[in-house]
């Protein structure tokens, strides 16, 4: 999606949110009701300007409407019958899910104050009115697990479903790519260290003596996920933490601020808020020592010597990665990426690290890449060669080499049919009522229990 249709569609949201209930039922018609939920003429035409933006597909008004109309009949009545089986979504869920959209909304349009600016609202309204919407999105996934939580597929239904499916039908893959990585992140320097403690240490007597800690994480802390929320983590769970991270935490009483301590991510000091059970909240600071130009300099020429030692045969990619690779995720099978999204090691070009995107399209396979500069996500820095192991050509999707894949497939194929039955049974024993201005769609469902 593009960034303007992206924003496009938050402001629809947004803007459909902006009406008090009462409000709606003055401002526009009831276009459905299914069982005691009510379906807004507003948020059916806000949903389809938000399908015609990201779709980019020039369809007619009435195939539109009809499409996007069944399917916020859908939604309605997973919202609708997920109160009636007490499928709750915990507001733990909503806050995480409304951060994460947030960061990204942010992350889009530059500042807080910007995105304010934007949309004319506080960040506090933008929040209200997202995770109303939030809440009933939620809830419908949440329903439609339930319904289809026990569904699986046996290998001989996947090669039933591979033999009976048409070619041109299956999925069509395109070129993926197999890829290996040494990452080499330099040590930072005993001064670099001393500073970043002295730092710490001078806010937190800060906070002892009187500033707000959340302040001071908004403009200090260099932990992503937390620093714009005041460093505060909410409703975590014993071992969910990094091991020294949650030694520290559950030391402290409630209120309590810890001493400064090191972990993987750097140093931190941290305050415990809540504590239940294994359940904590609490705030933290965190600071990542700096790496200078001589320590990453340093680790590009081992790079650099590695590229020659593995070229000349004088070692293996594999060997080297087990020794010098600072990845703890690849080091121990040979540097190999794996994709977060399939749990395999096959990357579509969309999928890759768009830091190395190009490098790996001027690849041949078995071809290492030159050092190639590293920034992670909490700011530390380094250097990474890259090897490409494999490529695989595009193809139409088949048994021998996409077997898992045809096997997602497949549970889809499978699970629709299990929702196509629920749904329809479902709409015989619920109260459904559609506008007659809408009521003339040839519907997938019979919503209309003609």
């Amino acid at each position: 999606m593009t960034n303007s249709s992206f924003i496009l569609s938050i402001f629809l949201i947004l803007f459909s949110l902006s009406f008090s209930q009462d409000k709606k039922i003055k401002l526009d018609g009831v276009v459905a009701m299914v069982g005691d939920e009510v379906l807004f003429f507003s948020e059916l035409q806000e949903n389809i300007m938000q399908y015609k933006s990201q779709s980019g597909i020039n369809v007619s008004d009435s195939s539109t409407t009809k499409q996007v109309l069944e399917e916020l009949l859908f939604q309605k009545l997973l919202v609708y019958h997920a109160k009636i089986d007490s499928v709750v979504v915990s507001d733990l869920e909503i806050s995480n899910n409304l951060e994460r959209r947030l960061d990204y909304i942010i992350s889009q349009i530059g500042s807080v104050k910007k995105v304010e600016k934007y949309f004319d609202k506080s960040i506090q309204q933008i929040k209200d009115e997202l995770s109303l919407n939030i809440r009933e999105q939620l809830t419908a996934q949440m329903m439609q697990q339930k319904i289809t939580q026990f569904v699986d597929v046996t290998p001989s239904e996947i090669i039933d479903f591979y033999k009976k499916t048409p070619q041109d039908s299956l999925p069509y893959l395109e070129d993926q790519f197999q890829i290996a990585q040494i990452l080499v992140l330099p040590n930072p320097s005993d001064s670099s260290i001393l500073e970043t403690k002295s730092k710490l240490n001078n806010l937190r007597e800060r906070i002892v003596s009187g500033d707000k800690f959340s302040t001071m994480a908004i403009l200090y802390s260099e932990d992503p996920g937390s620093s714009r929320t005041g460093g505060e983590y909410f409703g975590i769970k014993k071992g969910q933490l990094e091991k020294k991270f949650e030694s520290v935490i559950f030391s402290l009483s409630i209120g309590e601020l810890s001493n400064v301590f090191k972990t993987e991510y750097g140093y931190h000091f941290a305050k415990l808020l809540d504590r239940k059970g294994g359940v904590v909240d609490f705030a933290h600071i965190l600071m990542v020592p700096k790496i200078f130009f001589n320590e990453l300099n340093e680790s590009k020429n081992l790079l650099i010597s590695l590229k020659e030692d593995i070229e000349s045969s004088i070692t293996s990619f594999a060997i080297a990665a087990k020794k010098f690779s600072d990845d703890e995720f690849t080091k121990y099978n040979g540097g190999l990426l794996i994709n977060a999204q399939t749990g395999e090691s096959n990357f579509f070009i969309d999928e890759v690290d768009p830091s190395i995107k190009k490098k790996v399209l001027d690849l041949n396979e078995g071809d290492v890449s030159d050092p190639i500069y590293y920034k992670s996500q909490d700011g530390k820095e380094g250097y990474r060669l890259i090897k490409l192991v494999q490529k695989k050509d595009a193809h139409f999707a088949n048994v021998e080499e996409d077997f898992n894949l045809l096997k997602i497939y497949t549970e889809n194929f499978k699970k629709q049919n299990v929702l196509s039955d629920w749904i329809s049974l479902k709409i015989e024993n619920t109260f459904i009522h559609i506008d007659k201005d809408f009521s003339n769609f040839e519907f997938k469902y019979n919503w209309e229990k003609k």
